[in-house]
């Protein structure tokens, strides 16, 4: 449901006519579904091996996964490989301030 959250307000913030019904289109096709499923499976794996090599090294992983829906609502025919590896180049100097507006949400800065 989050993934279609994130996709709706895209299509908010992108000037298009959204409807409310448009967060349970996303799952009308099972195709996509289940891509959206085996991505988010994925990259809970590979941040779980980051988080046994050290905490800090699963942090930034996490960070530079943060993109990985948005990649795929523009590119839907990327694999979840391909997406993870786009959402790391959108990140890469990035990081530290997706940090900072994550502790900013939560009143510490």
């Amino acid at each position: 449901m989050q993934v279609a959250v994130y996709w709706y307000f895209i299509n908010l913030i992108r000037g298009q006519n959204v409807k409310i019904s448009f967060l349970f289109k996303i799952y009308q096709h099972g195709k996509k579904a289940v891509k959206l499923i085996w991505t988010n499976v994925f990259m809970t794996i590979l941040i779980l091996l980051w988080f046994f090599v050290l905490i800090v090294p699963g942090i930034i992983k996490t960070f530079s996964y943060a993109q990985v829906y948005f990649v795929l609502k523009d590119h839907p025919n990327y694999s979840a490989s391909k997406a993870i590896k786009e959402s790391k180049k959108l990140m890469k100097s990035f990081k530290w301030k997706f940090f900072l507006l994550n502790l900013s949400f939560g009143g510490f800065c």
